[in-house]
């Protein structure tokens, strides 16, 4: 009759292992461990253990490490679970080792104890080495038991977060996290290396905010004309009546052009549309009209957001195609049905569904813009001064060289990108639950 009950205990405790927590099984596992460590050979491996380690410790430049290394032919003739008391004891003796002689001597036993030799050895030449010692002991002690104590009841979960690590958690560690985690930390360093604020502080400077403002306006005008215009392509191509074969020309033209950037992109417009460019003649020559007695310069606002566009056009096409495509025809015709006109259908329909994916869009090309920088620096050659080409001509060492202030700019960067990026998703998660 307790049968269910005993099922039910059993199925909330599988069901706790499951989540990674420590359960009877671990507990179980771990007062085993207890009971074969302290049998009276394995006390009296740890005593010598830690006697050797002390020794090892002691004798300067050879390290726990080395010292288990020295040492491991002993444990040749041991069970394997004795040998891995002995030698894990002759390690922590090691580590207490060297606070010995950092104490006693100011000579520092093992790389670690040299923080010892700050309050350890004036306190010896008072008078109070015994002091030092036991509060080097007890520090080793209870680090080392808070330590033990930690990784086995974490060991678990830290086990399980490890195995979910998979390509794009690895790509995310060592391409994202790490450079920025890089970036946080030269941003808060002057050029000796010591802690400052000053880096965050020049950011406020005229100048570097001016670049800013600059960057944001020609990140903006160019993503809004090319969330337009390929917004208008993509759905045009999708859902336009067009040939069949317009729509995969023109998402393989997309796919290239909106790689295509940097020095080649900047000399294509150079040969275009430059003060000697093809177009620049012709039309000179044709019609009379020089482009830039209008006011045009390729080199300012209006040319680089021009030459900006020419790849987020392309990417804004890729971008959204997916999302027109989700769009129900059932929707359309049951619109048409109940009688409402083209524009109805775009205002209660298409726009409410598409507009996160469309402002999603935007602030995606607005960080893609952003971040360019091989474009801009080909083309304009620093006289166009946005936040990428002034954090280049701080990094790489002419008459402005500061690096640390180049970091805090690139952090600046990464928070105004990683902002965007964020809205991005979560606009397109609320598209998503329309288009499955």
């Amino acid at each position: 009759m307790h049968a269910p009950y005993i099922e039910a205990g059993r199925s909330k405790r599988q069901g706790w292992q499951r989540q990674g927590g420590v359960g009877v099984e671990e507990i179980t596992s771990l007062m085993h461990g207890f009971a074969v460590a302290l049998t009276p050979y394995n006390l009296a491996l740890m005593m010598i253990g830690i006697l050797l380690g002390v020794i090892i410790g002691v004798l300067p430049g050879l390290g726990g490490a080395n010292g288990v290394a020295i040492l491991l032919p002993l444990t040749f003739s041991m069970p394997p679970t004795s040998a891995i008391i002995m030698l894990s004891c002759i390690y922590w003796g090691a580590l207490f080792g060297g606070a010995i002689t950092s104490i006693l001597f100011n000579i520092p036993g093992e790389p670690w104890s040299v923080a010892t030799t700050f309050d350890g050895h004036p306190m010896a030449q008072r008078g109070r080495a015994d002091e030092a010692l036991t509060a080097a002991f007890t520090s080793s002690f209870v680090g080392a038991l808070v330590a033990v104590i930690l990784i086995t009841f974490l060991a678990p979960l830290v086990a399980k977060f490890a195995l979910k690590f998979g390509p794009a958690e690895f790509f995310a560690v060592f391409f994202l996290i790490l450079p920025t985690a890089f970036l946080l930390a030269g941003a808060f360093q002057d050029q000796q290396g010591a802690f400052t604020l000053q880096n965050l502080r020049d950011l406020a400077r005229p100048d570097i905010i001016k670049s800013f403002v600059l960057s944001i306006k020609i990140s903006a005008a160019s993503a809004i004309g090319g969330a337009l215009l390929g917004f208008a392509l993509a759905f045009a191509a999708a859902r336009g009546g067009l040939p069949d074969w317009i729509r995969p020309a023109l998402t393989t033209f997309s796919g290239v052009a909106s790689n295509f950037a940097g020095v080649p992109l900047a000399f294509a417009f150079m040969a275009t549309l430059g003060r000697m460019g093809l177009v620049t003649t012709g039309l000179s020559t044709l019609f009379g009209w020089n482009i830039y007695d209008s006011g045009f310069n390729l080199l300012g606002f209006c040319g680089l957001t021009l030459v900006y566009l020419y790849f987020q056009i392309p990417l804004m096409l890729l971008i959204i195609m997916p999302a027109i495509d989700g769009l129900k025809r059932e929707w359309r015709e049951a619109s048409i049905i109940l009688g409402s006109s083209t524009w109805q259908h775009w205002r209660h329909i298409v726009l409410p569904i598409l507009g996160p994916s469309l402002a999603g869009s935007t602030l995606l090309l607005f960080a893609n813009a952003f971040g360019a920088v091989a474009t801009a620096y080909a083309l304009t050659n620093s006289t166009l001064n946005i936040v990428p080409i002034l954090l280049f001509s701080q990094i790489r060492g002419d008459v402005l060289h500061n690096p640390n202030l180049g970091y805090a700019l690139a952090l600046g960067m990464v928070v105004v990108t990683g902002l965007s990026n964020l809205i991005y998703l979560v606009l397109r998660s609320r598209t998503e639950k329309w288009l499955r």
